[in-house]
This record gives structure tokens, sequence and C-alpha cells, in this order.
């Protein structure tokens, strides 16, 4: 994971200026943290696996997805911090597939499987730099599948899109 510089972060406050000695303090115990990422991002993949596990149930409801959605969106957070922004990336564009369709019903398994098992497969191999040959891989079979089971723009939509509104 590349070194924080939490300067980028921090507030000037004009008169003030910069608390250097906080920062390099919090920039300490960042870094007394980062031997916790690697479980603290298992936990969250753990999580959203057991979430979506949940979603197969017979008597699952739009209700289900709370959690899982949840979960996913923890991940899309967090993923950076953690040191794999890869994951992030997957859980974003999960989140967002979410977003634009009407769960239950509307929500494919197939692509919901697809970035669960890839962003498992990220963790299990370790990939945190989208420049990775399995990032790359990854991203753009996850991109094909969006393509696929996007949701199909309401007519309104699709003549205001095509300028006939």
């Amino acid at each position: 994971m590349p070194p924080t510089d939490l300067r980028a972060f921090a507030k000037y406050i004009p008169g003030e200026g910069l608390d250097e000695a906080a920062l390099e303090r919090a920039e300490q115990a960042l870094q007394a943290l980062e031997g916790n990422f690697g479980a603290w991002m298992q936990h969250e993949v753990d999580a959203l696996v057991t979430e979506r596990e949940a979603l197969r149930l017979p008597v699952a409801s739009a209700r289900a997805f709370d959690p899982f959605y949840r979960a996913s969106h923890d991940l899309r957070g967090q993923a950076a911090t953690f040191g794999y922004p890869v994951a992030g990336e997957i859980a974003d564009n999960l989140c967002n597939y979410m977003d634009a369709v009407s769960l239950p019903d509307g929500i494919s398994m197939e692509f919901v499987d697809a970035h669960i098992n890839a962003i498992v497969a990220v963790l299990r191999e370790d990939v945190r730099d989208s420049s990775n040959p399995i990032a790359r891989a990854l991203l753009w079979e996850l991109g094909e599948a969006r393509k696929r089971f996007a949701p199909s723009p309401a007519d309104g939509d699709d003549a205001e899109a095509s300028g006939q509104a």
C-alpha cells in the first residue's frame, strides 16, 4: 500500500497553519494499524459472502438486500484504505448496479456472483493494483457483464437521450 500523506486531508487554518506533530502521530498510528488491514479486509469479504448467501434463501425479499447492499457499500468505501482498491472498484460497480435495478426482481444473481467471486479472487491473489494482469482481466470481464445485465432505460429516458423528447 502506498504511504498515506495525511497532509492531503488536513484542514489548513489561516493564521494557525498545520499541526505537523499531530499529522506525524496520525501517520504513525495509521502505519501501526496496517498490520490489521488484511484481516479486516477478509472480515468485510466474509460478511459480503454471507449476505449473498442469504439472498439465495427461498424467503429472500427486498429487505434481504439491505444487509447485502450495506456490506457491498462498506467494502466499496473501505477496500482502498485496506490496500485493495481493485476490490473497492468492483464493489462500486456492484453498488451502482443495485442502485439501478428494482430489488429483488430486477437483480441478476449471475451478475452478483461474478462480482463477489472477483472480490474473493482479488483478496486471495493479493491483487492490489489495477495494472495487475488479473485485475485488468477481472475488470474487463465485469465491464462486459455490466453491459449485458444493465437495466434498459425507461421509455422516457430513451426518447430524451435520442433527442425526441
